[in-house]
């Protein structure tokens, strides 16, 4: 079978075309952009591409599997004056341009790139200073790009008009239900979507997505203008650079690795005691071609674990530093004979501490500083530890909601008593999204928190615009209780009266730990401290029962990493609906799918009709139990904070 290079491949090789051989080499694994799956999936993403052929109705799909078979449809309908194309498939040479939307009328064909993504009318795609386009919209107008040079290749004669189709931030919905039209059905190959009836002309003449023509922006991207180039292969010129990827590509030849920032994120950088051996590794190959490593050398934490570290190209890959231990004391982001005296860390002193001991060459132990134990004296009892998730969706579930408005699905909270008494004092999921959470998710953070004026604890940032996206809503739909509901909720937003505190910039101020690494996710900071903490580690160690969380020993040390497991992965929910990545899960080091996306992901496939009631039940009784293991480990760290200055344990 001929390959080609395809808009997909072109746009995988943006940042770096050595990995270009690792997609087409199927020995390779890669993460494959799972984050941004679940995330599409969660909010609605994958759904839009369905909803823009609605709005042509008049489209014909092509079906055909095979890449010449599909051309050969797509060629045929456009022979006509007129057509609408969805899945469109361009060939020329060995150049393949798969194509959401084609529109020809006459002379003219419209290239339709369908992007879940929201864009504001008016928005521009070129970054305020400078004529660069901007990083987010990049990979969808190079995509478009490619679509673009191909069909001018294989229609010269032919107007081409390349357009984005994108989510319209001012228009709001005027569907009830709109996202549950969609259905998402598992398959071998993942998942398709499929347009259950009763969507009608008339319920489509109010659209929420927009199509902008970016002629120029494309012409940008062509002329070599849109950005700085991120290889030499850029640097010859847009059909030069297509030619050359081609040219390795029909060869299996990699191109060079060139060693850069964007490797930080690089999907190739998987687990490679995992890997133990049985595949190549991408990211090690590329590192030892370009740098001359050696297998030890991959034990040693690299420049890119840093935490926070934004100017790794300048600070140490420009210097010939790709390692940690080769980073020499002017390289330090801050004196390191200054650490540990401060009552609070900046983020240098933090990125600092971390190198040191990472490096050995300060004590592995734990550092807490003083400036937190003058931030408990304010704290007021009872201690309220509270969690929740919002799904943002793309496409709204509620009449009159606006594309990506978060939909608030769940909500827990411990409570500690000044008597080290401590409850689960509140745990609540949203059934059924039509049934507009919001404002109950209103009402139950008001039953929790309402009796008194405690301390609260969050762990990210509370989201203040939500709650008053929510008393908007409360305002415009006018419940029984719209009246105290809204006066609570200012009062709560403003802060007046009680301190909400974020346990994260706690950790990040005062808090560090080796086991943490580079770090802070609520997950790996829990690990670190029942790790750290002979006190958690007894207490824990014992059976936990609460509401949803039954006989659970949260506390279990891994022998093969001298650490405490991790008590999400103890938790073990039910994964029923997540994606079974199956290799590229287990492997994955960097980046994994967290356990927010997992709950979003959960939640937003049940609300969908062609769920099971059992497979729904089921679905609720793992997220009730991961809702009120994500406020129990708060408690934790909070207890482990507090134990380091016999601060009152809990």
């Amino acid at each position: 079978m001929p390959k080609y290079l395809t808009n997909t491949l072109f746009r995988h090789s943006l940042d770096c075309p050595t990995k270009l051989y690792y997609a087409t080499n199927p020995e390779y694994s890669g993460r494959t952009q799972v984050n941004a799956f679940v995330q599409s999936l969660a909010g609605g993403g994958i759904q839009v591409r369905e909803l823009a052929k609605l709005y042509y109705p008049e489209g014909n799909s092509t079906n055909a599997t095979d890449p010449e078979a599909a051309f050969k449809e797509t060629e045929k309908l456009l022979k006509q004056d007129k057509a609408v194309i969805y899945d469109a498939t361009v060939l020329y040479r060995n150049y393949l341009a798969e194509i959401d939307i084609v529109e020809k009328d006459k002379n003219t064909l419209k290239l339709v790139n369908v992007l879940p993504k929201s864009w504001e009318p008016g928005e521009s795609f070129i970054a305020n200073r400078g004529y660069n386009i901007k990083k987010k919209w990049q990979q969808g107008l190079f995509d478009l790009a490619f679509q673009f040079w191909v069909a001018k290749k294989a229609y010269p004669d032919l107007d081409i008009v390349p357009c984005l189709m994108l989510i319209d931030k001012s228009r709001h919905n005027n569907i009830n239900g709109l996202q549950k039209k969609f259905e998402v059905i598992e398959n071998p190959g993942g998942y398709e979507v499929k347009v259950k009836p009763g969507i009608s002309a008339k319920d489509l003449e109010y659209q929420i997505l927009h199509t902008v023509d970016v002629n120029y922006e494309v012409t940008k991207i062509l002329d070599g203008k849109a950005r700085d180039s991120n290889s030499e292969l850029e640097e010859e010129g847009f059909e030069s650079w297509l030619e050359s990827l081609n040219r390795h590509l029909q060869d299996n030849e990699k191109y060079p690795p060139e060693i850069s920032s964007h490797c930080i994120n690089c999907e190739y950088n998987l687990n490679r005691n995992k890997l133990a051996g049985e595949r190549p590794h991408g990211f090690a190959e590329c590192w030892k071609e370009a740098l001359d490593l050696k297998e030890e050398d991959f034990n040693e934490p690299d420049v890119f674990d840093i935490w926070n570290e934004w100017g790794i190209q300048k600070k140490y890959l420009d210097k010939d530093v790709y390692l940690m231990k080769d980073i020499v004391p002017h390289m330090l982001p801050s004196n390191p004979q200054e650490l540990y005296t401060q009552t609070k860390c900046t983020d240098d002193q933090r990125k600092t501490v971390q190198i040191m001991k990472t490096t050995g060459n300060h004590s592995p132990s734990e550092v807490v500083l003083s400036g937190l134990l003058d931030e408990m004296k304010n704290w007021r009892y009872p201690f309220h530890f509270i969690s929740y998730e919002a799904v943002p969706a793309t496409i709204p579930f509620n009449v009159k909601h606006y594309p990506d408005d978060y939909v608030p699905f769940q909500f827990s909270c411990h409570t500690m008593y000044e008597n080290r008494k401590i409850e689960h004092s509140a745990n609540w999921i949203a059934e059924n999204p039509e049934e507009l959470p919001g404002i109950e998710f209103a009402r139950q953070l008001k039953k929790c928190l309402e009796k008194d004026k405690g301390t609260v604890f969050t762990y990210k940032p509370f989201d203040h615009s939500l709650l008053n996206k929510i008393s908007r809503r409360i305002k415009r739909i006018k419940p029984d209780d719209e009246k105290e509901l809204r006066e609570w909720l200012a009062t709560f937003i403003s802060s007046d009266d009680r301190e909400i505190v974020e346990q994260k910039r706690l950790v990040k101020d005062y808090y560090y730990s080796p086991y943490m690494g580079s770090s802070i996710s609520i997950s790996d900071v829990v690990t670190a401290v029942l790790t750290e903490s002979k006190r958690l580690q007894a207490t824990y160690i014992k059976p936990y029962n609460g509401v949803y969380l039954k006989d659970e020993i949260l506390y279990q040390p891994d022998p093969k990493k001298g650490a405490a497991l991790n008590p999400y992965k103890i938790l073990n929910a039910n994964r029923y609906s997540i994606p079974d990545y199956g290799e590229v899960d287990l492997y994955m080091d960097k980046n994994p799918i967290s356990e927010s996306d997992k709950s979003m992901m959960n939640w937003s496939l049940i609300q969908l009709d062609n769920v099971s009631t059992e497979e729904r039940k089921s679905v609720l009784e793992s997220l009730h139990m991961k809702n009120e293991l994500d406020t129990l480990v708060m408690v934790m760290i909070h207890q482990h904070l507090s134990s380091l200055f016999n601060f009152n344990y809990g």
